[in-house]
C-alpha cells in the first residue's frame, strides 16, 4: 500500500508517516518508483506508535522498545513508564475526584467545604507542595453535615 493509504488507515497526516520514517520508527517495505510502499504489518506497528504516544512515551522511547522486542531489554523502559503511567491515573483520578465534588457540593463557595479542602490537600501531598496550614485527612464525598461547611462568618477548628 501507498504512504496515503497507510495514513488514512492510521488516521494519520503522510507527513507524519514521513518523519516517523526519518526517525527510524516506519520503514517501508520498498521503494516502487521512488514512491514508499508499506504492508499490512505497518498498520500495526503505526497502531502500536499511535497508542505510546497516547501513553505519554516519546518517540525516542517508542523507538528503543520496538528495536528490542525480540530480546527482553525493552522490559526496564516500559516497567519505569508504568510507573509513571500509574502516577499519571493517580493524578487523573484525584483531579476527576475534585470535578465531580465540585458538581456534587452544596456549598455556595466551593472552596470553603472542607471535603474539597481534603481533596486539594491530597493533590498537594502528592506533589510535594507546600502544605496547607491545617492538616486533612486524605478522604472523599458529598458532605452530609452542615458542620462540616464554615459559614462566612466562622472559622475552622485546627
Amino acid at each position: 500500500m501507498k504512504i496515503g493509504e497507510l495514513a488514512n488507515r492510521l488516521g494519520l497526516r503522510p507527513s507524519t508517516l514521513r518523519h516517523w520514517n526519518t526517525e527510524g520508527l516506519l520503514t517501508p517495505t520498498t521503494r516502487v518508483n521512488s514512491q514508499r510502499e508499506y504492508s499490512s504489518r505497518h498498520v500495526i506497528r503505526g497502531m502500536t506508535i499511535i497508542r505510546a504516544q497516547a501513553a505519554g512515551m516519546t518517540l525516542q522511547q517508542i523507538r528503543a522498545v520496538l528495536d528490542r522486542c525480540d530480546d527482553l531489554e525493552h522490559r526496564p523502559l516500559l516497567a519505569q513508564h508504568l510507573v509513571e503511567l500509574d502516577r499519571h491515573v493517580h493524578e487523573v483520578a484525584t483531579i476527576k475526584a475534585l470535578i465531580e465534588h465540585v458538581m456534587r457540593c452544596t456549598v455556595d463557595d466551593f472552596a470553603r467545604c472542607l471535603h474539597y479542602q481534603r481533596l486539594v490537600q491530597s493533590v498537594s501531598d502528592s506533589h510535594s507542595y507546600p502544605p496547607i496550614s491545617r492538616p486533612f485527612p486524605q478522604s472523599c464525598g458529598t458532605p452530609v453535615s452542615t458542620r462540616d461547611h464554615p459559614q462566612p462568618d466562622e472559622t475552622p477548628e485546627p
